[in-house]
């Protein structure tokens, strides 16, 4: 089943695997509306088959005129977008080295850079994705850092979206993303 959404950003879901279905061909449907249910994978299973894409052809929405999103990362640009840079969602670590400065793989599509500070125990990530020129500047600046052992600034924020990188599958489970970074003296 394909499902056009048109309001906003345009895009396709596409699901496999349902059974049970409640709406017929070209029917619109409402935010919240059953269109289906899950599909049994095996005796004791269900399974879902979905997908966010992006239609190149707005003239045929289907599969095969459609790019496939990544919904982990669409899903972030959506969170970093709407983070209001104040008081009550930023933190900070002030004047500390980074001890430990990795690159780390979840499943096939998730990469990070996982930075220890020596003042605070606590990982704190950064998001290898799609990188424009600020994302590379922001990894360059935290990689010159940490090999030149300069003490730095950390701004991050809790984000929802990564928190599988730690395992943590509870949906109010949050991870420390880097917001800012600035390095101290010369």
């Amino acid at each position: 089943m394909l499902i056009e959404h048109t309001r906003g950003f345009r895009y396709l879901t596409f699901y496999q695997h349902l059974q049970n279905i409640t709406v017929s061909p070209s029917q619109p449907v409402a935010q919240g509306e059953r269109i289906a249910e899950v599909g049994t994978f095996t005796a004791r299973y269900t399974h879902l088959h979905f997908e966010l894409r992006y239609p190149f052809d707005r003239t045929t929405p289907d599969y095969a005129n459609s790019l496939p999103i990544d919904p982990t990362w669409a899903l972030y640009e959506w969170e970093k977008k709407r983070y209001s840079n104040d008081d009550t969602t930023r933190y900070e670590v002030r004047a500390g080295r980074i001890s430990e400065l990795n690159e780390i793989f979840r499943g096939r599509l998730l990469r990070f850079l996982r930075v220890r500070v020596q003042q605070f125990n606590h990982n704190l990530y950064y998001p290898l994705g799609p990188l424009g020129d600020e994302g590379q500047s922001f990894i360059d600046t935290l990689r010159s850092a940490f090999f030149h052992q300069r003490e730095v600034e950390l701004v991050w924020r809790d984000c929802l979206f990564f928190n599988q990188i730690e395992f943590l599958f509870d949906q109010d489970d949050k991870i420390p993303v880097l917001a800012e970074v600035r390095v101290m003296g010369t």
